[in-house]
């Protein structure tokens, strides 16, 4: 119990002083049926999403059960299994039942149905603890009755409790701008993609350079790079990179990682690849989820991979990263997508999809303007995301914060 002095008239008790837990029915399985016009849902922990419970994905059931119906504003909890201590306010429709091993929150007397629902969810840590001390996780009607807390008078619950809306609603406010920020960025980026392909990236620069626009040409791949270029002969105890689909990353501006393997090891069965080349994940998801790679500081300059990369060795008139940035327009994975071949989850890009895939190619030195203005953009948005996600930890940190002073009685002082 806390040894700093209460506010005047709160008092220190037991959880089950203030509530109790009602268990659910043990419906059989042969009880459950598809929703129909003359059933009732069956809410079960599945239908708890930590937040609110609804129906919403219930299974229903014809048979009538007196006692366990439930309420609009009832706040449940998982009472056993991966998500024990999982609380959800039920907002769906009534009636409905209450399954087995979901626990139905009551009060005991008269008092404040809000207040016990910031309660709960400030006690959820420890209810949680307190069911993963099993070694099947699961808690009871005691283990909760025991938890010690402080409980001021029904009219400063309430007071409390409308001051616990107001702030969570601001932090939920919060929580729900810095969550959009990765989709605005994503977009963001898309934009610098298509920007940096179109010309318009470079727009200024070639006017500086008094360069006409008409100095990019039309070309496709497989004129401006090859395919699968042949292995070198290279000797079998010499170290080289070796990559995996899983050491590919699917975002762009991302380095490809690998491991080390004596050539020996991986020189058959393999995609083979050296510094500069472009890789590009040819099987579903991983073609539409944006795996792809410019290869550099390879072990030895060489390096081998999945059979599901593709490969692209530039001619002198392309870069590396000019060609990587087409790869990761929405444009062309949306196009590669409608054009896979091959049985559901193992379809493939086709390789003469990507050799015809068209672009158009400026000069080298544009080439090179537009791939530094690129990384210095994505970079940009890459800090924004990092701090976002930073500010967003601080703010998942602020409600339980919140939360604390308020029971603690110190929210009502200032």
């Amino acid at each position: 119990m806390t040894e700093k002095k209460l506010p005047v008239g709160w008092e220190e008790k037991k959880l089950g002083e203030y509530l109790y837990l009602k268990n659910g029915y043990a419906f059989k399985r042969s009880a459950y049926i598809e929703k129909s016009n003359n059933s009732v849902p069956i809410i079960r922990i599945s239908d708890i999403n930590g937040n609110t419970a609804s129906d919403e994905l219930a299974i229903h059931t014809t048979e009538k059960v007196e006692g366990f119906e439930l309420q609009k504003g009832d706040l449940l909890i998982a009472m056993s299994g991966a998500t024990t201590g999982k609380l959800g306010i039920y907002i769906g429709n009534t009636p409905a039942y209450q399954n087995q091993r979901v626990g139905n929150l009551k009060l005991k007397n008269e008092g404040c149905e809000e207040f016990r629902n910031h309660l709960m969810f400030y006690l959820q840590d420890e209810v949680r603890k307190l069911g993963y001390g099993n070694a099947q996780p699961n808690i009871s009607g005691k283990m909760l009755e025991d938890l010690d807390i402080v409980l001021p008078p029904l009219p400063e619950q309430q007071k409390l409790a409308q001051k616990f809306t107001e702030l969570l609603s601001m932090v939920d406010h919060m929580k729900q701008k810095l969550e959009r920020i990765p989709l605005l960025l994503k977009t963001y980026r898309q934009a610098v993609l298509v920007k940096a392909v179109s010309g318009e990236l470079s727009s200024k620069w070639r006017e500086e350079n008094k360069i006409s626009r008409t100095s990019w040409k039309n070309t496709k791949v497989e004129d401006i790079s090859t395919v699968t270029p042949k292995k070198d002969k290279i000797s079998d105890d010499l170290t080289v990179s070796f990559s995996s689909m899983h050491l590919m990353s699917e975002n762009i501006n991302q380095h490809l990682n690998f491991e080390k393997k004596l050539w020996n090891e991986v020189k058959k069965g393999f995609s083979f690849f050296k510094n500069g080349d472009v890789l590009l994940a040819k099987i579903t998801p991983c073609f539409e989820n944006g795996k792809s790679a410019v290869a550099r500081n390879l072990i030895n300059g060489i390096g081998t991979g999945s059979t599901e990369f593709m490969v692209f060795r530039p001619n002198s008139e392309l870069l590396s990263d000019f060609l990587y940035l087409h790869f990761n327009t929405d444009k062309f994975r949306q196009e590669g997508s409608m054009n896979m071949t091959g049985s559901v989850g193992h379809r493939r890009v086709p390789k003469e999809f990507v050799l015809n895939w068209e672009i158009e190619l400026p000069p080298r030195e544009e080439q090179k303007f537009i791939v530094q203005q690129v990384e210095e953009l994505l970079n940009f948005a890459e800090k924004l995301e990092q701090q976002a996600q930073q500010a967003l930890a601080k703010v998942n940190l602020l409600k339980q914060a919140i939360l604390a002073k308020g029971f603690r009685g110190e929210l009502m002082m200032e």
